[in-house]
């Protein structure tokens, strides 16, 4: 049987449970910076082992840019994190920023280098997936070029700082 206590301003002060005792008491629950570490620390832990996972497994060998990615997502925590709790927030801002555009380049190659894997015994629909594929990048780029042209409070283009910049970087390293 779980019961709840109220407190005199409406709000759920704990959940009770006979066996597990108070479940929703404050000393039990994490707080919002708990979280927030848990969370930041996670996600590379989660990423060094798949990573450690490809490279044991020699599937690097088919799928470069995805290792390459998840090393480079635990070098952008151990640059990121710091800047975050320490740092000055310019330094966070920009390095987060590079740190985007580095991903999206990073997602792009491996989306097309799964497409490169699924397709490889059908050499035809391979390229033309590679050609349909820059397409579709560069038609990305027009919309983020016209989206943000219409915005409000555009002054000077910046290519750090808007999403577009990122795609812009994203159709150069496909297109090479």
């Amino acid at each position: 049987m779980v019961t709840s206590v109220h407190r005199t301003d409406g709000r759920k002060l704990l959940m009770f449970h006979p066996e597990m005792g108070a479940i929703g008491s404050p000393d039990r629950n994490m707080t919002s910076p708990q979280i927030q570490l848990a969370l930041w620390v996670i996600q590379p832990a989660l990423q060094a082992m798949v990573a450690l996972v490809v490279f044991r497994r020699k599937l690097h060998k088919d799928f470069p840019t995805f290792l390459t990615f998840l090393i480079a997502q635990v070098a952008i925590f151990a640059v990121e994190y710091p800047l975050y709790r320490w740092g000055s927030h310019d330094a966070y801002f920009y390095v987060y920023w590079l740190a985007n555009s580095l991903n999206l380049v990073l997602e792009f190659k491996i989306i097309h280098e799964v497409f490169l894997d699924i397709f490889r015994p059908y050499h035809a629909l391979k390229d033309l997936g590679t050609a349909l594929f820059k397409w579709a990048a560069l038609i990305m780029v027009l919309v983020s070029v016209v989206l943000i042209s219409i915005s409000p409070g555009w002054d000077v283009p910046n290519i750090s700082a808007f999403p577009g910049g990122d795609i812009v970087l994203a159709w150069h390293w496909v297109s090479a």
